[in-house]
């Protein structure tokens, strides 16, 4: 099994040789390492080329600031590897990673990630150390398949996948949400094995010119527009398969945009669930919200769509209480 790590990177040159330090550490089986610059203007690429000796095998591509999509794609075409892995220039990486993750694969899984750790700790907010606690708590598939319409369990800089199915789902797209979580739920919907190596393989470093921070493609909205977009797919198979009706956990303001958003992704929501009481009763989007307890009389298929945090635990808890079960009956959304 061959190994090819993409490292895209514009103007990274504060970071850029402590990450290739730790990727030419790496332990166990040779790697080919594809370095992208995509239009620096800074010594990103001075500081690549003193370093790529340290490498068994490099290729350096130049491309004209076209964008992170287009320079990964980019990338893949170049590569070798019978499993592409992905880093970020601004990240580090422990010695063990490309060695257990391929390890993973060997034994059968087609896309894998691992724990991971923002750093520098002063720098993060809650939301941040929420998400870390979020990722690191899905270890097992059965665990990231559970709540991957809540967000991506294996954070792009982390991934490891077979080549082959990364050019059977055509690569990249550019469809102005995140490309990494585009990427891992095509490749779900698709029958993709995922797997997570139980150890904290990569540092994710927090700083305010992370891309994620800057590009619109990362906001709240192209967030719910890549979630609706799968979801409405998902359900296609399933509930709006069968003509089960679809309702929404949650008539607050996400539940009311993720509405709108399936809507037009021709999924047919008929009514709302929620707990207060100065909703119950109402109607919301042309549609009725009721009380939980309408649960015991009726079974919709439901989708949790509540933005606060612990509600998702709180709706699971309430559901299996009905006789629920997840994924056949329910699936959470936020």
């Amino acid at each position: 099994m061959t190994i090819s790590v993409l490292l895209p990177f514009r103007n990274e040159a504060p970071y850029l040789e402590a990450c290739l330090t730790s990727l030419a550490g790496q332990r166990g089986p040779d790697f080919e390492l594809v370095a992208i610059d995509d239009g620096s203007t800074d010594a990103s690429p001075e500081i690549y080329h003193s370093m790529a000796h340290r490498f068994g095998a490099s290729l350096y591509l130049r491309t004209k600031g076209v964008g992170l999509v287009c320079a990964l794609n980019e990338g893949l075409a170049a590569a070798s590897g019978t499993v592409v892995a992905r880093a970020d220039g601004d990240d580090l990486y422990h010695p063990d990673r490309l060695a257990l993750q391929a390890g993973l694969i060997e034994q059968g899984a087609d896309m894998v990630g691992s724990l991971t750790r923002f750093f520098p700790r002063r720098e993060l907010q809650g939301g941040f150390r929420t998400y870390e606690a979020w990722i690191n708590g899905l270890r097992t598939e059965a665990d990231m398949v559970r709540e991957i319409y809540v967000e991506n369990p294996i954070p792009h800089p982390a991934l490891a996948a077979r080549r082959s199915l990364l050019n059977d789902l055509g690569g990249y797209r550019d469809m102005q949400w995140p490309e990494d979580w585009d990427l891992l739920l095509r490749a779900h919907q698709a029958g993709a094995r995922l797997d997570k190596v139980p150890r904290l393989l990569h540092l994710w470093r927090e700083h305010p010119r992370r891309l994620c921070r800057l590009h619109p493609a990362y906001n709240q909205l192209a967030f719910i527009r890549c979630r609706c977009h799968f979801l409405g797919r998902c359900l296609a198979r399933g509930p709006l398969a069968d003509g089960r009706p679809i309702f929404i956990w949650g008539a607050g303001p996400l539940g009311r945009k993720m509405t709108t958003h399936l809507r037009a992704c021709q999924v047919p929501i008929e009514g709302f669930i929620d707990i207060d009481p100065k909703k119950i009763g109402r109607v919301v989007r042309d549609r009725p919200v009721h009380a939980p307890a309408y649960l015991e009389r009726h079974t919709p298929f439901v989708l949790g769509c509540v933005g606060k945090r612990g509600a998702r635990y709180e709706i699971r808890e309430a559901l299996e209480a009905f006789g629920y079960v997840e994924e056949r009956d329910f699936l959470l959304a936020a």
